[in-house]
């Protein structure tokens, strides 16, 4: 018998008398066979570090989803990136610096709550000094790589003010929907567009969001927007 072609003919011979609820036969059944193999060849060959390693990133895929540590964040060097990356002499006012602070490290926080998928999602804020622009990510950034540099200054007609620090540019086609709104509700000041596996159930459902629970109800009012861009 293998298991991704490593033979298991030095595993131990189960003994012809055995007690099916002895918790060591139990918890042999339920390791996975990759587990068994990489377990009985550490134990001929002790010290071996790719077998640890193998071991630590099998354990690491065995830990819950939601239990990140702060070894998953991006990092430059030894240090975690930072999210206030700008500088004194940048042309940009003590509001507007506040507020790409702000909307950065929003960006992280959806990504450590894992309701970021890949690239294609915007979160824009509306600048309280200048109501007829806003900030969004840069078109190609992960959220936990966006910065309150990298955010992108457009007006709701689409026209960059300002790129960042990258020359990415922006999701044309999500900031369609984003415009939309924005224009529409001028109290508006912030909108995330998310598409986590409960929003999209949602959204796919004709009768849309059902106050069934507790969390549903604490949302308040939902409005649907029947044109399909972005």
């Amino acid at each position: 018998m293998t298991a991704k072609g490593v033979s298991l003919k030095n595993e131990k011979e189960r003994p012809s008398c055995f007690d099916p609820d002895d918790p060591d036969y139990v918890k042999d059944l339920q390791r996975p066979a990759v587990i068994k193999v990489i377990r009985q060849d550490s134990n001929s060959a002790r010290g071996d570090s790719e077998q640890l390693k193998s071991l630590k990133r099998l354990s690491e895929l065995k830990m819950h989803a939601g239990a990140k540590s702060l070894k998953t964040l991006p990092s430059v060097g030894a240090s975690a990136v930072p999210i206030a990356d700008l500088k004194s002499n940048d042309n940009y006012s003590v509001h507007e610096k506040m507020q790409r602070n702000k909307l950065a490290s929003l960006f992280r926080l959806v990504d450590l709550f894992q309701w970021s998928l890949g690239i294609h999602n915007n979160i824009t804020l509306r600048l309280r000094n200048d109501d007829n622009c806003v900030l969004i990510n840069s078109f190609g950034l992960l959220y936990h790589e966006i910065t309150a540099g990298s955010l992108v200054k457009l007006n709701l007609q689409g026209v960059i003010v300002d790129p960042g620090t990258t020359s990415l540019g922006i999701n044309k086609s999500g900031f369609m929907l984003h415009s939309a709104i924005h224009s529409a509700r001028p109290d508006v000041r912030c909108i995330l567009h998310l598409n986590t596996a409960v929003v999209s159930a949602v959204a796919s459902m004709t009768c849309g969001l059902l106050p069934l629970c507790q969390e549903a109800i604490s949302i308040g009012s939902v409005a649907y927007h029947d044109n399909n861009v972005g």
